[in-house]
This record gives C-alpha cells, sequence and structure tokens, in this order.
C-alpha cells in the first residue's frame, strides 16, 4: 500500500472519529471497507497515529459533553456531576499497589459501605503487591 493511500485511510478514519459517524476504530474500519484489525496496529507501533485517534475521540467527546451541558435533562446532568465530582459516583475505586486486603476492609468501614464481613477462602493468602515501572511509570 502506497504511503498516500496509508495517509487517506489514516485521515478519512480521523474525520469519522471526529464526527458523529464512528464512535472507535471498528465502526469506521466498517465505513470505509477497511481492516479494523490493520486499523489497530497501526495504533500500537506508530504512536503519533495512536495521539491522532486519541484527539479525536476526545475531540467528540468534548463536544458530546457541550451539548449534554445545553440539555435540560436531569438524567444527563446527573451523569456528568457523577464524571466530575467524585463524592456523586456510585462505585469505590482501590489504588492496588502496596496494599493489603486489611487495609481495604478498614478503608470501607470508614467510609459505612462494609455491610457484611468477607470471607475468605481457607487456603486464601494475603500478598502485598509492589508496584513495577513500564516505560518509565510506576504501575
Amino acid at each position: 500500500m502506497s504511503p498516500q493511500r496509508i495517509l487517506q485511510i489514516k485521515k478519512a478514519v480521523i474525520e469519522l472519529l471526529e464526527s458523529e459517524e464512528a464512535d472507535n476504530l471498528t465502526e469506521a474500519a466498517e465505513k470505509i471497507g477497511f481492516s479494523k484489525l490493520r486499523l489497530y496496529a497501526w495504533a500500537r507501533v506508530d504512536p503519533e497515529w495512536r495521539q491522532l485517534v486519541n484527539e479525536a475521540q476526545e475531540i467528540k467527546a468534548d463536544r458530546l459533553e457541550a451539548e449534554l451541558d445545553r440539555m435540560n435533562n436531569p438524567v444527563a446532568k446527573i451523569f456528568r456531576l457523577k464524571k466530575l465530582r467524585h463524592e456523586y459516583r456510585d462505585t469505590f475505586h482501590f489504588d492496588v499497589r502496596n496494599v493489603t486486603v486489611e487495609k481495604y476492609l478498614e478503608e470501607l468501614k470508614k467510609l459505612g459501605q462494609a455491610q457484611a464481613p468477607v470471607l475468605l477462602p481457607a487456603d486464601a493468602q494475603i500478598i502485598t503487591i509492589e508496584p513495577i515501572e513500564i516505560q518509565g511509570e510506576k504501575c
């Protein structure tokens, strides 16, 4: 495939992602009749392409958020608040880096969300997970 053809395909995909016509690479590939596997492969190996895809999706998300803000819809506003303010969220997220189960239970009890004790199998082992470094970032 020629470099010009690759650029045409990438441009068409970015335009679809920024528009209302495609929500992801799979849908964009279907619209232009191209291999979704190739698009995802390009995103894995080409950081510039991956960045363009991410930016296109962010542009679309920004547009959708602006539309939600203009709507007089309480449900939409609730979801927007949940995104923007942690205290409105329904879930509790754990940071699993270098923490034990006991610490989680303690944290849950403080929040008043622990309704019943956690029953672990008799052979369960409690471990501490140390963070690892991937591409210069601790995970």
